[in-house]
């Protein structure tokens, strides 16, 4: 706010995926800047006579609630288009349709599915970025885009710039997203190309994949933070696992990484997860994820505004913002485990189908649904197989150190099933003579040969 203030002085400030509060409002506006929000997110400021708010929550005319920012920001372009009498709307297409995957739109809603699935259309990928990342990942996106592998291959790039990233770090993914980043030409920062002039889309890739790296890392080290607060405090018999680090215990950057964090956790305990870091006025404030497929946690936003103990609950219904003051978490925790005791929260892993590795047709169900990749996303999942009685081979040490399973099946449809490395499971196959792996549909091909990712469960 000061530096808008005193340095930018704005006239106009446009406002995409986020809002304020009206008294923010009303202070820009104090200052002579008017102000323009486009956002999705459940708010309850209208705005005023400086401020325009688009957003498709508060409007009972518009529909399709699920659209994200991308989507808000696309809609207001277009008017604008038709206002002006130009076209420029839907010349981003690809980037309002990444913009929509990354940020988990729900693709049964059809103005998002048909969004998304006309913006990855081969002819639409004109943004040099995208192209990029198409070209420098070939092996894993294999020329084309769906929205599993916008989330899993583009959007962890952008979103890593945006959390760690320095300011010019993220100017630079900004200006690679224009036209002229291809012909454009900037010193490389790699340490063998010192001096040399390479394409401002070249060097932005390399610098979004380092801050991607470097995320990884931090996150590795507040995992384990976090995972030393769960054991010692024994938090894991609680129903919402709420974990409050004290300032001193935590460095600051980790406090862009709660979001992250808190949804490989939720993924593996299966309950809401809150990672809390304390303020020097001695209130905590983080992230919260709780899973959207139990009905028990349905709404938790709402169910934590309905506790009376929190500061404030801003977001979507399963992932948002909470503050709350410190005498207060011991009783917040306590309000849900009286609240679901008699829920079950020990984890639980659901599938779509339960098959036998040697049923001679398991190779063609799996072929079959492979056809359909490119419909999977938000909403409208990868369907899970369940497949049992794999034997014991000798593969299983390299299984246990790879976290891939080699395998053929009857009709010799498949040759492995990738895990992406070692996952916490693949210690049990050693001590096993069955196993079950419950995996998504294959995402591509190589050399002939269908390639799923798989996640490895015990048998009881």
């Amino acid at each position: 706010m000061k530096q808008l203030r005193d340095i930018v002085k704005p006239a106009l400030l446009i406002i995409p995926d986020a809002s304020g509060t009206n008294m923010q409002y009303a202070a820009l506006n104090d200052l002579g800047i008017e102000i323009l929000v486009l956002d999705h997110h459940h708010v309850t400021e209208l705005g005023g006579l400086k401020t325009i708010v688009v957003n498709n929550q508060q409007s009972p005319n518009y529909l399709n609630k699920g659209l994200t920012g991308a989507g808000v920001v696309w809609q207001f372009t277009r008017i604008l288009d038709e206002k002006l009498g130009i076209q420029f709307a839907d010349d981003s297409l690809d980037l309002v349709a990444v913009g929509l995957a990354a940020d988990v739109a729900d693709l049964r809603d059809k103005e998002t599915r048909f969004l998304i699935k006309e913006g990855l259309k081969q002819a639409r990928l004109t943004c040099p970025l995208i192209q990029q990342c198409l070209f420098a990942n070939d092996y894993k996106i294999q020329g084309s885009l769906n929205p599993i592998k916008v989330t899993f291959q583009i959007s962890p790039l952008f979103n890593a710039v945006c959390r760690i990233g320095s300011l010019e770090e993220k100017e630079l993914l900004f200006q690679s997203l224009l036209d002229d980043a291809n012909s454009k030409l900037v010193p490389s920062g790699n340490r063998n190309k010192k001096g040399e002039m390479v394409p401002l889309v070249v060097e932005a890739y390399r610098v979004i994949t380092n801050a991607r790296s470097r995320q990884n890392r931090r996150q590795d080290k507040l995992m384990e933070l976090i995972d030393n607060v769960i054991q010692s405090e024994e938090l894991s018999e609680d129903k919402v696992l709420l974990i409050a680090i004290d300032k001193g215990d935590f460095e600051e950057e980790h406090r862009n990484l709660a979001g992250l964090v808190c949804n490989k956790l939720q993924s593996y305990y299966q309950r809401p997860i809150i990672i809390l870091f304390e303020n020097d006025n001695g209130t905590y404030t983080g992230s919260v994820r709780a899973p959207s497929d139990v009905e028990a946690f349905s709404d938790f936003r709402q169910q934590c505004e309905d506790s009376g103990l929190t500061i404030y609950n801003s977001g979507h219904p399963a992932a948002f913002g909470l503050g709350i003051e410190s005498k207060y978490i011991n009783s917040f925790v306590q309000y849900f485990n009286d609240r679901y005791s008699n829920i079950d929260v020990a984890p639980t892993y659901y599938c779509d189908f339960i098959a036998d590795a040697n049923d001679p047709e398991i190779g063609f169900a799996i072929e079959e649904i492979s056809n359909y990749s490119n419909d999977w996303g938000t909403g409208l999942p990868e369907p899970l197989i369940c497949l049992g009685y794999i034997p014991r081979t000798h593969h299983s040490s390299y299984i246990r150190r790879t976290g891939v399973i080699r395998y053929s099946s009857p009709l010799g449809c498949i040759s492995e099933w990738c895990t992406n490395g070692p996952t916490p499971f693949s210690h049990f196959i050693m001590h096993m003579l069955l196993l079950a792996g419950t995996f998504s549909v294959p995402c591509h091909s190589h050399h002939g040969n269908f390639l799923a990712r798989c996640y490895l469960l015990p048998l009881s």
